[in-house]
């Protein structure tokens, strides 16, 4: 696999597990049903947002680390992984325990802010009664819960977002020097970085008294200054 290739398979799986871990936070993740002695059962719906705040969170997480992913190389490189990895955890972790966790609710008044009834368009608005499902903006003063509530599988979405923050983290520490980067296109290869400057070399050269412009078969250079060997011009005739 290509530099690139791994880069875009690491900055994809970011990508869909923040775009997972925001969708389930605005999904339903229990319907609660109460009773009141004067409007009767109302079912209100409460999002994985009202229930895990920290989802958002995680979400916004996933999603900076895509930028922070291509900025970097090497070892920050991969303690981003390092901290994607842990957020992965903790973002699954959050989907098991909406799965299995015993569900806090408000037993009357105001349904727990504008998460719990963010389907509802109009203030006030309560269901006829818990077959219709419908979501309710607010709950009467002498509510209370009634019955057992009815959990969604949306928190299977948390599950799958976090474990795409795992895996992806994992790939980042292990391709960290193997992946390109924002200025790797841009930069000049090793055997061009080493190349020697050929004004150096020459005054280098010439210092050292020898001709920069000789080939390896000419002799060496006649020594003005009086120093040293020169060459043997040759009787003239």
């Amino acid at each position: 696999m290509t530099p690139a290739r791994r880069l875009a398979a690491c900055t994809a799986a970011l990508l869909l597990a923040g775009l997972a871990l925001w969708a389930c936070s605005r999904l339903v993740w229990v319907y609660a049903g109460y009773r009141s002695e004067l409007r009767g059962a109302v079912t209100v719906p409460t999002t994985g947002a009202a229930l895990r705040p920290e989802l958002t969170a995680v979400a916004v997480l996933a999603l900076a680390a895509v930028a922070a992913l291509v900025a970097t190389s090497g070892w920050p490189r991969r303690m981003l992984g390092v901290l994607v990895v842990v957020a992965g955890l903790w973002a699954g972790w959050l989907g098991v325990s909406g799965m299995v966790a015993p569900i806090q609710l408000p037993a009357g008044g105001a349904a727990s802010a504008s998460d719990v009834s963010a389907a509802a368009p109009e203030a006030g608005r309560t269901t006829a009664g818990p077959e219709t499902g419908g979501p309710a903006s607010a709950l009467p003063a002498d509510a209370v819960p009634a019955g057992p509530s009815t959990r969604t599988a949306a928190p299977l979405l948390a599950v799958a977002g976090g474990v795409l923050l795992v895996l992806g983290g994992a790939a980042t520490v292990r391709w960290a020097a193997a992946m390109g980067g924002m200025g790797s296109r841009y930069a000049a290869p090793a055997s061009a970085r080493r190349r020697p400057d050929r004004d150096t070399e020459w005054w280098r050269a010439l210092d050292a008294g020898d001709d920069p412009t000789a080939g390896p078969g000419d002799g060496p250079v006649p020594d003005r200054a009086g120093e040293g060997p020169t060459a043997d011009p040759g009787p003239r005739g």
